[in-house]
């Protein structure tokens, strides 16, 4: 488990560097970004091939807006263009890890989900990492849960 979060470290510290030109370090486990009655917005992407699972970021609307707002360099930002930039964040670090992993390896479009009380569950998965994250005094939460392998006859990741 901390290979994984070590590499979860270097792959968003270089996407967010690259790509939204923000510093980001990683926080305090348990930091995460939810906080009651606050929108959060959750971004998934979905690996299948020789290694099957899903990656999540989790991020306060604060930071959520302020990403989109650097990605698409406008100070005025849709909830479109939210969860636009959201889920470029998940696809670009979903790419990049998995790269990290055994064999080929394929990756879904992403899937963004959004309000202030909700669960997303990944069925038929373990978490694998969790790591927290600070951009100043915003917080958002990386994880990668895999497929257990005792559901592998259905190759189907389904989000409930």
């Amino acid at each position: 488990m901390e290979k994984t979060s070590e590499q979860l470290v270097t792959i968003i510290e270089n996407v967010w560097a690259s790509t939204l030109g923000i510093e980001v370090k990683r926080g305090a486990e348990g930091a995460g970004p939810g906080h009651p009655g606050h929108r959060v917005y959750t971004s998934c992407v979905t690996i299948t091939g020789a290694w099957h699972g899903a990656l999540t970021i989790e991020c306060h609307e604060a930071l959520a807006k302020e990403a989109a707002g650097l990605m698409f360099g406008s100070e005025e930002v849709s909830v479109d263009d939210v969860r636009d930039a959201l889920g470029e964040l998940a696809n670009m670090t979903g790419g990049n890890f998995k790269n990290c992993l055994p064999g080929p390896c394929q990756i879904s479009i992403p899937t963004v989900v959004e309000g202030g009380d909700y669960d997303m569950t990944l069925p038929r998965t373990r978490l694998v990492a969790r790591v927290h994250f600070l951009s100043g005094e915003k917080s958002f939460a990386v994880a990668v849960h895999r497929e257990e392998a005792s559901s592998r006859p259905n190759l189907r990741t389904t989000f409930a």
